[in-house]
């Protein structure tokens, strides 16, 4: 009976170190996938320096001096912003999904989501796919990732919504900020010029070569 219980105690403390372990990785990692959002920031390969505004959706804005630079930036700020999403979220889905949210709509309507008929028929590719019910045939299961509406007269007027938010990683404030947005049929502004991105920055970051 003592081995047993020595045993138990062993087990339990193994897990106990496994766990504050993992949540010490998880910190780790989340910490250093915050994207960096004011300051300067050293990137070898650029040219000449770069501005990134961040708006109030935390939405950024990219102003260089030669298209090497803009799409050098570019590239280096989605890297930035998405390494949570490069580095843990395969594995950390199920848990940080902001979801489901009903929302309405069908193929045609001006929200635009689509439902399947074929949810309430066997997959003959899946024999572990069970068919739904008629009381759950036009649950919304397909939709768009983001809507944008640009007029060309008026750059600055255009809008925009993601399903989510603009963050990838779920400890971030703009990780879901976007989803009631999205369901209502609500949009955020999405500035073009100069001058107008200026009066919506939040923040910025200036990269440097």
């Amino acid at each position: 009976m003592r081995i047993v219980r020595g045993v138990f105690f062993l087990v339990l403390a193994t897990i106990l170190v496994a766990t504050v372990l993992m949540a010490g990785l998880l910190a780790y990692v989340t910490a250093r996938a915050l994207p960096q959002e004011g300051g300067t920031e050293h990137v070898a390969g650029l040219g000449t320096s770069v501005s990134v505004v961040h708006d109030a959706a935390g939405i950024a804005h990219v102003t260089a001096d030669s298209p090497h630079d803009l799409f050098f930036a570019q590239s280096w700020v989605h890297a930035s912003e998405r390494t949570w999403q490069m580095e843990v979220w395969r594995a950390a889905r199920v848990v940080f999904n902001d979801g489901p949210h009903a929302v309405p709509g069908m193929a045609g309507a001006i929200n635009n989501t689509y439902y399947r008929f074929t949810a309430a028929y066997p997959d003959p590719e899946d024999p572990t796919n069970r068919p739904v019910g008629i009381d759950h045939v036009f649950d919304v299961t397909n939709m768009p990732s983001y809507r944008l509406t640009i007029d060309m007269r008026d750059l600055d007027g255009a809008r925009i919504v993601v399903t989510t938010g603009q963050a990838s990683n779920p400890f971030d404030r703009h990780y879901n900020d976007q989803i009631d947005l999205w369901a209502s049929g609500r949009t955020v502004a999405l500035p073009f010029t100069t001058g107008a991105i200026a009066v919506a920055a939040v923040s910025t970051l200036s990269l440097s070569p």
